[in-house]
């Protein structure tokens, strides 16, 4: 598991960033005063936001920031590459090219067509409204979400036919038609999934005390397992360690457990392809 430390006087600014989350959502709070506290937040979470609008409009590739590099995984369909760019590997001149060729169907065809500083700021205030008070803050919930919430965007923008008649090959071209079912499940189960602020998954969480209706329904097992593969990307053998079980064991009771989701919500979740599981 992550072992981040939170500096000195960091959990205070995340205390006090969650107050005014909290206030914004009351239905005592005045329109003009939500507004406020709106423009305050944007303020304060600007380089991260920008951090998105310069990958979009400026052709830029922040592949130090672990949050920009999980995005930018998204949108690259050879297996190998997202994974040297998921642990910050080194790229050679063809891998970087590659990435930016990748990122190209989002620019070309949603970034030049869109007001993305305006849809950035949507997006997150949209998040402030759906924030739920857990231990895990609202920076620590934007950090493992918000991606996730974009590439949903853009991916029901890039589906729009009537305003947009690119050439849709592109799109299978470098697979993210292939990857778009995955993510949907995975931001659906990752925003549920309750990551404290150290970036470590609640023990809480995964004994049951606080997590909602529907993962209520799984074992502390099945809760745990579902944490590694949709928060962390842990490989199977490492689960399976984690677990104290064989490679078989582990993936039948990771399918148990989806199905179950499955079940309860009329969804087809359990979309991986055999060789990952």
């Amino acid at each position: 598991m992550s072992e981040r430390k939170i500096l000195d006087g960091q959990r205070e600014a995340w205390e006090e960033v969650d107050s005014l989350v909290l206030e914004c959502q009351s239905h005592n709070t005045d329109p003009r005063r939500r507004d406020e506290l709106l423009q305050e937040l944007l303020i304060r979470f600007e380089p991260f936001l920008n951090m998105f609008r310069d990958l979009l409009l400026e052709d830029k590739i922040y592949l130090n920031n672990k949050v920009s590099r999980e995005f930018i995984g998204l949108y690259i369909a050879n297996k190998y590459l997202r994974s040297k760019v998921f642990k910050n590997w080194h790229l050679n001149k063809e891998e970087y090219a590659e990435v930016n060729r990748s990122l190209s169907l989002i620019r070309d065809n949603y970034a030049k067509q869109c007001d993305v500083e305006q849809d950035l700021k949507t997006l997150f205030s949209t998040m402030v409204m759906k924030y739920k008070k857990t231990n895990r803050s609202f920076n620590a919930y934007l950090t493992y979400v918000f991606r996730y919430e974009l590439f949903r965007f853009i991916q029901a923008h890039l589906k729009d036919r009537i305003n947009n008649s690119y050439d849709r090959s592109d799109m299978n071209d470098i697979g993210v038609s292939n990857l778009s079912s995955l993510t949907m499940h995975k931001a659906d189960l990752l925003d549920q999934i309750v990551v404290d602020d150290n970036g470590n998954f609640s023990d809480l969480w995964i004994n049951g005390e606080v997590c909602n209706d529907l993962f209520s329904h799984l074992t502390p097992t099945e809760r745990l397992i579902l944490a590694m593969v949709y928060a962390e990307n842990a490989k199977p053998v490492e689960i399976a360690n984690k677990i104290g079980v064989d490679i078989q064991t582990y993936r039948k009771i990771r399918r148990g457990a989806l199905n179950k989701l499955e079940k309860l919500t009329g969804k087809d979740i359990n979309r991986r392809k055999k060789r990952n599981e």
